[in-house]
């Protein structure tokens, strides 16, 4: 579910589609089954490539992070955060189960 949400706050901190083709084609070159869905999400996002040398490059048609990038990377994760903890707080509000 996390990349999707990265997808959507893309829309405000980065770019949406290239977020969604990275994640897409480079989600599964990391070592880990399950960080590499993020990470390509936020490398697209971004337009960053993100390497580990010796284990996977994401994102390998991009440059490696700028200052601004990093920047962005810090308010992605954030209001992804975010997004994530309102969602969390709105299901406990609604009754699921009514008697």
């Amino acid at each position: 579910m996390s990349p999707w949400i990265i997808i959507f706050v893309s829309i405000f901190f980065g770019k949406p589609l290239d977020s969604l083709r990275t994640w897409f084609y480079d989600h599964n070159k990391t070592a880990s089954p399950n960080s590499g869905w993020s990470m390509a999400a936020v490398s697209g996002a971004l337009n960053a490539r993100l390497e580990k040398p010796g284990y996977h490059v994401l994102g390998e048609k991009y440059h490696p992070p700028e200052t601004l990038q990093i920047n962005k990377a810090v308010f992605i994760v954030v209001f992804s955060s975010m997004v994530v903890l309102a969602g969390i707080y709105f299901i406990g509000k609604v009754p699921l189960i009514r008697f």
